[in-house]
């Protein structure tokens, strides 16, 4: 059967599709999104997190104000340099970034794809991420996709929840 090989990726469309998508709405923190029907939702004082029913995944976005002229760039470099950091014994699988629009705005993604060393084993992690920034109002959309011990993370069904995100993001 030659269609046998997009059978994954054709369910995590159909499942997207057929679980819907929830309206997300916050004006304190200067957004409008979407999110799989079905995630849990999380507020903090800077930041929305949206969370998979297993807890595979998490869609975060990040709200605040800066007088800083850090670039959307300058910023998906630092936190690309930020996780690299913040783990030990880590191994960079994948690593790309590119340009993108997000309401209009020029934005910066990124996606780092690693595995490293925890009590139980080793973890791989996919993280992707965009940055950008109206005037002072600065966000960060974040997805994290995590893995077992010894088992890899399913990135790509997941994928689509932060390209759904970002394709209907709303600066308010």
């Amino acid at each position: 059967m030659r269609f046998q090989p997009f059978l994954p990726i054709i369910a995590s469309f159909l499942l997207l599709g057929c679980l819907g998508s929830q309206q997300y709405e916050n004006k304190f923190k200067g957004f409008s999104t979407v999110y799989p029907a079905g995630w849990s939702v999380y507020e903090d004082e800077v930041r929305v997190v949206f969370s998979s029913p297993n807890g595979a995944a998490q869609l975060i976005v990040f709200s605040t104000y800066s007088n800083s002229s850090a670039s959307p760039d300058n910023v998906t470099r630092s936190l690309s340099a930020q996780f690299v950091k913040s783990h030990t014994d880590i191994a960079v699988i994948n690593q790309s970034s590119r340009n993108i629009i997000v309401d209009n705005l020029n934005a910066s993604e990124s996606s780092l794809h690693f595995s490293y060393a925890s009590d139980s084993g080793r973890i791989e992690q996919y993280s992707r991420f965009a940055a950008f920034s109206k005037g002072e109002h600065y966000f960060i959309v974040l997805l994290n996709v995590f893995s077992a011990p010894g088992e890899k993370p399913d990135y790509l069904g997941y994928d689509k929840t932060l390209e759904m995100a970002l394709s209907d993001f709303k600066i308010l």
